[in-house]
Parts: structure tokens; sequence; C-alpha cells
């Protein structure tokens, strides 16, 4: 017979590999540093697609004021707005600000703004340019 004695204990026996929740938790993980990797990534490509728009804004609205320039009998605007592209996907605007340090030398603020058409954009300007020019009203005296 067996001699009475204390209990043995059977031990378990040692881990091998990982346990289906720890692989899970892992590719979670995982998961979550790419996603963030790609969320950053889309964001600098929207940064760079609205710089190129407002780089286009700004070589149209360089053409659109070199025309002005160019045609010495032009009063600046010749219009209040129109397309700005062929394409007709930017416009422009132009309104007159009048600030004091600008009467003061017999001109006005020219504002000429780009944007988006009213039915592709929001309505915010893409670029703008400021000039100063010869107040034709306060020229003509």
């Amino acid at each position: 017979m067996n001699s009475p004695g204390p209990p043995t204990r059977r031990t378990a026996p040692a881990r091998r590999g990982f346990t289906l929740v720890e692989v899970l938790a892992g590719l979670a993980l995982l998961g979550t540093l790419l996603a963030a990797l790609l969320v950053a990534d889309a964001a600098q490509g929207r940064q760079a697609a609205r710089a190129a728009d407002r780089l286009a804004a700004v070589r149209a609205l360089d053409a659109l004021l070199t025309g002005w320039a160019a045609d010495a009998d032009a009063a600046l605007p010749p219009a209040p707005g129109g397309p700005l592209t062929a394409d007709g996907r930017l416009v422009w605007s132009a309104r007159r600000e009048r600030r004091p340090g600008a009467a003061a030398l017999g001109c006005v603020v020219l504002r000429v703004e780009a944007r988006r058409d009213a039915a592709a954009g929001d309505g915010r300007p893409v670029a703008s340019v400021e000039l100063l020019v010869v107040d034709e009203v306060r020229g003509a005296r």
C-alpha cells in the first residue's frame, strides 16, 4: 500500500504561447497605431491640397491684376467680380475699402478676393490681395 503522506500537487505545465485575448489586444494596439499614422498622412495631404489651391488662386489673381495694369485706360476694377479661371471653379470679387491712411494720400484700398464658385465651395476666400490705388473721385479734383 501506499504510505500516507502529504498529498502530491500537480504543477501546471509551462505556458508556451499567448492566449487569444493577448493576441487580440496586441492586434488592436497595432491597428490603433496604424490608423493614427494614416490619419496624420491624410491630414497632411489635405493641407498640401489646400496650399496648392491657394497658390493657383494667387497665380490667377496675379494674371488678373497684370491684365488690369497693362490696360492703362482701364479703371480698377472693370467689374465688381466674375470668373477667375477658365473652368469657372474660382471667381473673383473686388471691393474698395476706405482707410484713413490711404485717404490722406488720395488713395483707396482695393481688396480683390478669389473664392470657390458658390455651388462648389463654402464661399470663404481662397486668397486675397490688397492694392493701394489712386481714388478716381479725389484724383479728379
